[in-house]
């Protein structure tokens, strides 16, 4: 329903008719524009529901996920509808894609694209003997190995 622009515009007050009127609509896969107009309202009413009622919002979002469960319903029922030419089939196909679309982002994790990564990291060191004494000796310090060497020097001098 598109506005008459010669028609001016009258305001009223929102009910919670209007409300659930909405929500109705929005479940049953309206956009949150055509939604609000077919109540009658701006979509800045419904904005400010959205932003300043919890429990509207929390209806909102409830009536979101039905909508992209609605827009699932709606891609099988073009996908059946009949083509008599290949206009038909090609405006077929982008209605079905634009549902398929917006149904992948409003609930991502039931009609999104399935992409799975898994992460596998071992943990673990096998030490040979060789590299085991190396590490030993990397590890002690400077300052030690130089007294130890020259422990062994005198050592040997004493021989």
């Amino acid at each position: 329903m598109i506005m008459d622009p010669d028609r001016p515009l009258v305001r009223r007050a929102a009910t919670e008719r209007d409300k659930e009127k909405f929500l109705m609509l929005v479940a049953d896969g309206e956009t949150h524009t055509a939604a609000a107009e077919l109540c009658g309202l701006p979509r800045s009413t419904t904005y400010f529901w959205i932003e300043h009622d919890p429990e509207f919002a929390k209806k909102y979002k409830r009536a979101r996920r039905m909508q992209a469960d609605a827009l699932a319903d709606r891609v099988v029922e073009i996908s059946q509808r009949p083509a008599g030419d290949m206009a038909a089939v090609q405006r077929n196909k982008l209605e079905i894609d634009s549902a398929k679309w917006h149904a992948s982002k409003t609930m991502p994790g039931t009609y999104g694209e399935k992409v799975r990564t898994d992460h596998q990291h071992t943990l673990g060191v096998v030490l040979l003997p060789a590299l085991d004494l190396a590490q030993q000796v990397i590890k002690q310090s400077p300052m030690k190995q130089l007294a130890e060497a020259e422990a062994g020097e005198r050592a040997g001098e004493d021989v």
